[in-house]
């Protein structure tokens, strides 16, 4: 079984980058977590296809699936 976290579990965005919560919740022994599409944030309708390109890479990085 995998675990996972939400990131509304996270002061995102106010007080954590986006990065430093998929770091964190890998650093926790997380095995993914769950992003929210909202109106303000990297996860908004204002983002594009290299934007979530990115954000992709950048958890494959940290090694924690989404």
């Amino acid at each position: 079984m995998k675990k996972s976290i939400n990131l509304w579990a996270f002061p995102y965005p106010d007080k954590m980058s986006l990065r430093e919560c998929l770091q964190l919740a890998k650093d926790a022994g997380f095995d993914g977590i769950e992003l929210n599409y909202d109106l303000e944030s990297d996860l908004s309708p204002k983002a594009g296809t290299r934007e979530f390109e990115a954000i992709r890479k950048m958890a494959d990085e940290i090694g924690i699936a989404i």
